[in-house]
């Protein structure tokens, strides 16, 4: 069924599968992630170029597509990418501005195993899970390649990777470095180190987030983002300025 929404000022149209019915309820209502769209209009400059890495059905990637000049969405999921390449061509003053990718970016070019708890398609396939209910392969990009020769204009990311971002974070250190991207990022400690003790578990989500954070170093603002909005989250803008480790928390916002 096709239906169309107006999501924080804009409108999308997409295909409702009766598998989703909550998500467009919850998206239609102004219930799901209302911070994120916040986010886009706020900080995704008229004309900029995005990327939306982990773009699932489509969501961001069209709401982006309202301001953005190009929505570079990477989906590896193939059953979320059939369904993102039939929404987004439900919207065709949008489509045009909206390059899809059915690929993973991560830290090495070539097949990349992702698993789903369920059946694809319902966002939480991931890299980073040992077991589920439903594996396959996947094409997979490495985004310190990608970002030097096709996407190095990107001013604006948002990563949504069930884990895949602890590889393809640091994979983009020199362009985050070289061009200081706004980031809107959702990290899943719960991803790693499943078949670790408590302790060593505990390190090793320490040692990996910090390997993200790090790759942010002088950046001037960090927000956490939670169902209760934005906020402000000096305790990390310290830490990227050289002060002690602390947990950022699952999504965040970093700007240079």
């Amino acid at each position: 069924m096709q239906k169309t929404f107006t999501v924080s000022g804009h409108t999308l149209s997409a295909h409702v599968e009766p598998k989703l019915q909550r998500f467009w309820d919850l998206l239609g209502t102004g219930r799901w992630e209302p911070a994120t769209f916040e986010i886009f209009k706020k900080y995704i400059r008229p004309g900029a170029i995005v990327a939306d890495i982990g773009a699932w059905i489509g969501p961001t990637a069209l709401f982006a597509a309202h301001i953005a000049e190009t929505v570079h969405a990477f989906e590896p999921d193939h059953a979320a990418f059939a369904a993102l390449k039939k929404n987004i061509d439900l919207n065709p003053g949008l489509a045009d501005r909206i390059i899809l990718h059915n690929a993973a970016l991560t830290n090495f070019d070539g097949t990349i195993t992702m698993v789903s708890p369920g059946q694809a398609g319902m966002s939480e396939s991931s890299t980073m899970r040992n077991h589920g209910d439903t594996s396959f392969n996947a094409k997979a990009l490495d985004a310190k390649r990608v970002f030097a020769e096709e996407l190095n204009d990107v001013e604006f990311i948002k990563m949504d990777i069930e884990g895949g971002e602890y590889d393809t974070i640091p994979a983009m250190a020199d362009f985050i470095y070289n061009r200081n991207p706004i980031i809107l990022l959702s990290l899943h400690p719960d991803r790693l180190g499943r078949d670790m003790n408590e302790r060593q578990r505990k390190d090793y989500i320490r040692a990996r987030t910090a390997a993200i954070l790090q790759t942010f170093r002088g950046y001037g603002a960090a927000f956490r983002i939670s169902p209760q909005g934005i906020s402000p989250a000096p305790d990390i803008k310290r830490f990227l300025h050289g002060n002690t480790y602390v947990d950022p928390g699952d999504n965040l916002l970093l700007i240079p």
